[in-house]
C-alpha cells in the first residue's frame, strides 16, 4: 500500500484542515508513493524511535509532535532535527504527523482522555477552535480525582493546584500544554477542575485567583494514550503491521515524598 494511501486514510480521522494555523501537519519526511511495509506509531520522534522503526522494518513513522515546528532554514547535522531527518531520508523511512488536528478530530487525544476518565456529557472547552473537552463527573474531592487521573494514566506522582477537599463535579480537559486561555474557558463554562499539562506558575496563580483547580498530568501522559487509538483506527482500514513504538518519550523522572506536599 502507498504511502499516501495510507495518510488519506489517516486524514478521514483526523483532517488536516482542523490543525491550527501556526501548526506543520502531514507528510514531513519522505515520498507519497513509496510501498508500506510496516508502520510505527509514536508521540514524537528521536534516534531511539528511528532505530526502533528500522528493527521492526516499518518504513513509515506517524508522529503526534511534528519534527519540524516554527520554520526550518537548514537540515544538516549540525543540529538533531537535522541528523534525525537525514536519518530517516537514509533509511527510506517517512515521516507523518498529525498534530492540532489529532488533539481536535474524534477519537483524538482529548476524546481518548475524556473516555478514560469516564467523564459524562461531553462538550467543548475552547468553541472557537473545538479544542479541548469538558465534562461531568460524580463529585469527589480533588485529591481524589488527581489519584484517578494517575491511576488511569499510569503516572506515578503528579502536581495538583488548589486544596485537596475541595469538591469537584465538572471538569475540563485540555491535553498537552496548558495555557490562558483554557483557564479562561474554563471559568466561563463553570468548570471546578481543568486537566491538562505542563502547566506554568503564574498561571497555577492565575487559575487559583479564578477559583479554579488544576491538575498537571504531565504533556506526555495526557496524550501518549491516542496511539491505541490510532492504531485501532488504522487496524479497521488497513492490513498493514502497525507497531506503537516501546520508547518512553517522558523527559520527567518522578519522585515524591509525603502525599499532599508542597513544592
Amino acid at each position: 500500500m502507498k504511502c499516501n494511501e495510507i495518510t488519506k486514510i489517516l486524514e478521514q480521522l483526523a483532517p488536516t484542515h482542523l490543525a491550527l494555523e501556526w501548526d506543520n501537519v502531514g507528510l514531513l519526511v519522505g515520498c507519497g508513493d513509496s510501498d508500506i511495509k510496516a508502520i510505527l506509531l509514536a508521540l514524537d520522534v528521536n534516534d531511539d524511535i528511528i532505530e526502533e522503526a528500522v528493527e521492526l522494518g516499518a518504513n513509515l513513522i506517524i508522529t503526534h509532535h511534528p519534527i519540524f515546528l516554527g520554520g526550518v532554514k537548514a537540515i544538516t547535522t549540525a543540529t538533531p532535527v537535522g541528523k534525525r531527518a537525514i536519518k530517516l531520508i537514509k533509511s527510506d523511512i517517512a515521516l507523518y504527523s498529525a498534530h492540532t488536528n489529532l488533539d481536535i478530530c474524534e477519537m483524538g487525544t482529548n476524546d481518548t482522555l475524556f473516555s478514560i476518565l469516564e467523564l459524562a456529557d461531553s462538550r467543548t472547552l475552547l468553541d472557537d477552535i473545538g479544542l479541548g473537552k469538558v465534562g461531568d463527573i460524580n463529585k469527589t474531592t480533588l485529591a481524589q480525582l488527581a489519584g484517578l487521573v494517575a491511576a488511569k494514566l499510569n503516572v506515578p506522582t503528579l502536581r495538583y493546584i488548589g486544596e485537596g477537599d475541595t469538591q469537584v463535579s465538572t471538569v475540563a480537559i485540555c491535553t498537552g500544554a496548558l495555557d490562558k486561555a483554557m483557564i479562561m474557558a474554563a471559568k466561563a463554562k463553570s468548570c471546578d477542575v481543568l486537566i491538562s499539562g505542563d502547566i506554568k506558575y503564574h498561571d497555577a496563580h492565575m487559575a487559583l485567583d479564578m477559583g479554579i483547580s488544576l491538575i498537571d498530568a504531565t504533556h506526555y501522559a495526557t496524550e501518549n494514550i491516542v496511539l491505541e487509538s490510532v492504531k485501532k483506527y488504522l487496524e479497521q482500514h488497513i492490513d498493514i503491521e502497525t507497531h506503537i513504538s516501546s520508547v518512553d518519550m517522558q523527559p520527567f523522572n518522578m519522585s515524591s515524598t509525603k502525599s499532599n506536599s508542597r513544592i
